[in-house]
């Protein structure tokens, strides 16, 4: 990890660091020691960890896959630091594009774990077996097939 942010700490392609994806669950991470060697590289780029990491991250990061009520945006906004929701989109929870100007209203930055579907099982809603045939809602979470 050290030697990759160190590479690109000053990249100005490099969005943020997304340090730890859903990092603990309810269970004990290296989260704390990937935030410490990530900031030892002294990036330009903010450190992120979605969820339970929040409590160490630069920007607060979250995944909606229902609609984002105005309850949990003032929730997200509370530490004061920006908000993006880095994963939403989930149509059979009915979470469809029409999120955007909730969002916008809100000054939160999203985007869409998947915009392009492509040959992964990242098309099919969660719990489907490989292999499994086409899913009733087509594009669980991208945009173009």
């Amino acid at each position: 990890m050290k030697a990759l942010v160190s590479t690109f700490r000053t990249d100005n392609r490099i969005v943020a660091w997304d340090i730890y994806n859903e990092p603990t669950r309810g269970k004990e991470t290296l989260l704390p020691l990937g935030f410490m060697w990530a900031r030892e590289c002294d990036p330009i780029q903010p450190l992120v960890a979605c969820w339970d990491g929040n409590k160490y991250s630069d920007v607060i990061t979250d995944h909606q896959y229902e609609n984002l009520s105005d309850e949990r945006i003032r929730e997200l906004k509370a530490s004061g630091r920006p908000v993006i929701i880095t994963e939403c989109l989930a149509r059979p929870k009915n979470n469809l594009v029409d999120f955007i100007p909730v969002y916008e209203r809100h000054k939160v930055g999203w985007y869409i774990w998947e915009a392009i579907i492509g040959a992964d099982q990242t098309r099919f809603p969660w719990g489907s077996e490989p292999n499994s045939p086409e899913p009733e809602v087509p594009l669980f979470h991208g945009l173009i097939y």
